[in-house]
């Protein structure tokens, strides 16, 4: 065969090989994160979620707060 054609038939099987994994990887993502982030879905394992609250109001209020105005000469 000619080696154009066996390096396009490699590229081939390379990037079949790559989607097969790029759709087992989408799958288990899809599996892994069904929505539901306050129950997971294995209760056996040990997978902690953080969920970004922000800062508490009162902490906020506790931050000094400047002004000042700039004056052009």
């Amino acid at each position: 065969m000619n080696e154009d054609v066996l390096e396009a038939q490699r590229c081939l099987v390379f990037l079949a090989i790559l989607t097969v994994f790029y759709c087992v990887f989408c799958c288990c993502l899809a599996y892994c994160n069904n929505g539901d982030d306050d129950h997971p879905t294995h209760p056996g394992h040990s997978v902690h979620v953080i969920k970004a609250a922000g800062i508490h109001p009162s902490v906020l209020r506790s931050i000094p707060v400047v002004s000042y105005k700039l004056q052009l000469s």
